[in-house]
């Protein structure tokens, strides 16, 4: 299911138009905002989704409560970290590396690796997982499961991570592949009024703009999608997006792999999760 809306107008801007390729121009579609995302079909084959899936599912135990939306994490996403020090942060990386790792050796893939790998053919720059002066690498490439949806929000390191290298970006996109969904649901809302670089932050919450107001999108054109197996979708992060999950039948749930993609000054790319 692919929707667009301009609301009061029954009319599609071209923002609502998603890019079916990745290249530097549709990168540089999004991160000015001309495009809601780009959608890279077929990116895993169906059976590598369910190998990984039932990985996870065998795991279940390996996963923590995320503090900012209903789902489960697999890794040592930044988000659930927010607030500790960067000592406390970056002894957990190389755990949650080895977990995650030896659920993709299990699945026989490895998503991260193919990801980066695809921007580096497509981006004139150099493209890497973050680091941090002092410390090492960023974890990147978290597994998410959900059964219910998430509220209103966005994501923007410099609003919630200053005091960390990610918190440099001037742009930030996330990119997801989608591992299993529900037949009827899960689906994803962008909304076109990005929460502005340089202001204040939105909403509250120590890891994402969380609780925004909805009269910030009041009127705002919106661009709905329902993934496919296999598919990664990316998106600008700093656009206000909600995900819809509801009515599940029993066993369904919405798997996911992903990671942030910042873009520094000098157009370098860096990612995280």
């Amino acid at each position: 299911m692919v929707s667009a809306n301009l609301p009061g107008s029954g009319e599609v801007s071209a923002w609502a138009s998603p890019r079916t390729q990745l290249n530097q121009a549709a990168l540089s579609a999004l991160i000015a905002g001309e495009i809601p995302a780009i959608r890279l079909a077929n990116f895993a084959t169906p059976d590598e989704c369910r190998r990984l899936c039932r990985a996870i599912g065998d795991a279940a135990d390996m996963g923590d409560p995320a503090v900012t939306s209903p789902m489960n994490l697999i890794g040592c996403n930044f988000a659930n970290h927010v607030g500790r020090t960067k000592a406390d942060y970056f002894a957990q990386v190389a755990p949650a590396y080895r977990d995650v790792e030896a659920l993709q050796r299990t699945a026989g893939f490895d998503p991260l690796d193919r990801m980066v790998a695809c921007l580096r053919d497509n981006w004139p720059e150099r493209v890497s997982i973050a680091t941090e002066p002092g410390f090492d690498r960023f974890f990147a490439g978290g597994i998410k499961t959900r059964t219910s949806g998430s509220d209103l929000h966005y994501d923007f390191a410099p609003h919630t991570a200053s005091d960390f290298m990610i918190g440099t970006v001037r742009d930030q996109l996330g990119w997801n592949l989608y591992l299993d969904l529900p037949a009827h649901t899960g689906h994803t809302i962008a909304y076109n009024r990005a929460v502005p670089r340089d202001g204040p932050r939105l909403g509250s919450g120590p890891a994402r703009g969380l609780g925004i107001d909805r009269s910030w999108i009041e009127d705002v054109e919106s661009f709905t999608f329902r993934p496919a197996v296999g598919e990664v979708v990316i998106i600008n992060t700093r656009y206000p997006h909600e995900v819809i999950v509801d009515g599940l039948a029993a066993g369904e749930w919405r798997v996911q792999t992903s990671a942030f993609i910042g873009r520094l000054s000098n157009d370098r790319l860096i990612l995280w999760s």
